[in-house]
């Protein structure tokens, strides 16, 4: 089996909440954050014409060299677990909350899930998103 890397985010869309509000909520700094309404920007702060139609924000699950995708779920899951009734309200609100897995791989793989993570994630109102991509992992 190919070497590869694997990172997990929770993110989460909302039509009306500031993006203040899931840090306030979680206690967690997020990677990426922008507020409905707010002006558009690229990555490096470089204006774009608009303003954002929903709230984004997405926190990177930092874990200490664990690179299995199930684990790094499970102890993502067992951080929120105490925020359950803040999770399923999201989606009640008319916004959208998951969890992104992030493969990178030189080769093919298999990865699979546990039934109990994933009804943990449906316990707490959260989505599984894959974004797979095939080259060389980042260097540690």
């Amino acid at each position: 089996m190919a070497k590869k890397q694997t990172r997990v985010s929770l993110r989460f869309w909302h039509p009306t909440w500031k993006a203040a509000a899931f840090s306030e909520a979680l206690g967690l700094t997020p990677r990426f954050a922008h507020t409905v309404g707010e002006p558009r920007m690229t990555p490096t702060g470089t204006p774009l014409e608009g303003c954002y139609t929903e709230s984004y924000w997405c926190y990177n699950l930092s874990a200490n060299k664990i690179t299995d995708a199930e684990e790094l779920l499970s102890v993502l899951v067992a951080s929120l677990d105490s925020h359950a009734d803040f999770l399923r309200s999201v989606k009640k609100s008319g916004g959208r909350a998951e969890v992104l897995v992030c493969i990178i791989s030189p080769g093919d793989f298999g990865e699979s899930f546990n039934s109990e993570a994933l009804l943990s994630l449906g316990r707490l109102g959260l989505g599984l998103s894959f974004d797979i991509y095939f080259g060389e992992p980042d260097k540690p």
